[in-house]
């Protein structure tokens, strides 16, 4: 397909001139050609036309979402004072004329290959080389490593890659807040929860987020593991401390306190220990972490100082960390939990709390996500909700 016009002009904005280059290639096989390019610098247009003969010829693979903009913008209009018409065919400022490069960049790494970021966006895999390499050309450094069978990002590349996702993400949830005011919130989230959190604190949280938001639609997975976001296809996930991968977005949610309990018949048989020395000629329900095979120090406060003590018992329990709970309250012995877990046993009469002198330690609970995966506005207002509900 190509488009020609002869004395049109582009609608452009106040800046520095008008500088159309002679010829330019770029993503998705859109080739832009002036003749007579004209440079205006910092003189009077605004009753001055001048013949422009406008080539755009557009390739059949090409996709539309890379050439689309491209013939938008011809239209019949006089050139005000100080323009410039980048060499794409949009009106823009220079600063920005790069960032189909930068998008570009960023789907090769999502895709993991050149190849496979060229058949997703409907183009070819040396147009897209060549792009990669004008934008490293352009910052002066080497962004990705390339073999004969994969791409691996440098240090830079990979600082460069998160901070382009975080920029992309800020724009696209700019337009989904402008196009959706007024309207009614929906989506669908797909969330991961551990044990402990999802069957003892999200309960009462989903049933006021459903009432909230009746078009968002939640999906919970339960799993005493971390599922990995972008390859099991997961928005959200709620995970507990600090957040290892730096890759990851955490949105911090609450500390929840610790508690030492044990069942009232469990005190009656075996007395109550008084400090934390006592604790070792008690029955503990030591949890042993699936990742390390250890067992799970619990952490305790003695003179308000943090203590990390090691606990050992005749039960032990792995996997699930709940199972802990179930035997506590059966009267095997004394465990260490969560507060929000705690409560609901010691209202009934359940369990009892224990060496209160020792309370004061706090773990965290966070909600992640990838950075280069948009959040949809179902996902910012779950995120939104929980922390205005936990903070």
């Amino acid at each position: 397909m190509q488009i020609k016009s002869r004395r049109e002009h582009l609608t452009v904005f106040e800046i520095q001139m008008v500088s159309v280059r002679q010829h330019h290639q770029y993503a998705g096989g859109v080739r832009v050609q002036r003749r007579e390019a004209q440079r205006c610098g910092e003189r009077e247009m605004t009753n001055d036309f001048h013949d422009v003969l406008l080539f755009m010829s557009v390739d059949s693979q090409a996709s539309p979402a890379l050439c689309a903009h491209c013939s938008v913008s011809l239209k019949v209009d006089k050139l005000p004072l100080k323009t410039f018409i980048c060499s794409s065919g949009d009106i823009m400022s220079r600063r920005f004329a790069h960032l189909s490069d930068v998008e570009i960049f960023v789907t090769i790494i999502e895709k993991g290959s050149i190849t496979a970021a060229a058949v997703a966006l409907g183009t070819t895999a040396s147009v897209l080389s060549r792009a990669l390499t004008r934008l490293e050309t352009r910052l002066g450094v080497q962004l990705v490593r390339r073999t004969t069978r994969q791409l691996s990002l440098t240090q830079a590349g990979r600082h460069y890659y998160e901070q382009a996702c975080s920029a992309f993400s800020v724009f696209e949830r700019a337009e989904r807040d402008i196009q959706g005011r007024g309207a009614e919130t929906v989506g669908h989230v797909r969330l991961s929860a551990p044990t402990t959190y999802a069957h003892y604190r999200l309960p009462a949280l989903l049933t006021r987020f459903a009432a909230q938001y009746p078009g968002i639609t939640v999906e919970l997975n339960i799993a005493n593991r971390n599922v990995d976001l972008v390859a099991e296809g997961y928005d959200l996930a709620i995970r507990l401390g600090t957040l290892p991968d730096s890759r990851l977005v955490a949105r911090k949610l609450e500390e929840a306190p610790l508690c030492l309990v044990a069942a009232p018949s469990y005190l009656r048989q075996h007395g109550e220990p008084q400090q934390r020395a006592d604790l070792e000629n008690h029955r503990c329900l030591p949890f042993i972490m699936p990742s390390s095979g250890r067992v799970a120090q619990w952490s305790l406060c003695e003179e308000e100082k943090p203590v990390e003590w090691t606990p050992k018992g005749q039960i032990q329990v792995s996997d699930d960390i709940l199972g802990v709970i179930s035997l506590a309250v059966s009267g095997a012995g004394i465990c260490q939990t969560y507060d929000f877990i705690a409560r609901p046993f010691m209202e009934n009469g359940l369990l009892t709390e224990i060496l209160r002198q020792t309370r004061g330690r706090t773990r965290p609970f966070s909600l992640i996500y990838a950075p280069h995966k948009g959040l949809s506005s179902a996902c910012e207002a779950f995120i939104h909700f929980m922390q205005q509900a936990t903070g």
